[in-house]
């Protein structure tokens, strides 16, 4: 993944525009990358009901998130 400053504020579109492969995390998480992409991180989070921390964190997991 490139690397990419995560905050709650950032989009899901932005993410993926910077580090595509966030996309295979976010699916796997049940966050919609194709028609939730113009939600924020932290509204992508309370879509599927799981902590922004969770979420942040796997992200991170992925190499290059920050």
């Amino acid at each position: 993944m490139d690397s990419v400053t995560l905050s709650p504020t950032l989009s899901v579109n932005d993410l993926l525009r910077h580090s595509p492969a966030a996309a295979a995390v976010l699916n796997r998480l049940g966050i919609d990358t194709c028609c939730g992409a113009s939600l924020s991180l932290a509204e992508a989070a309370a879509t599927v009901h799981m902590p922004l921390s969770q979420l942040l964190a796997a992200l991170r997991q992925t190499a290059g998130a920050s």
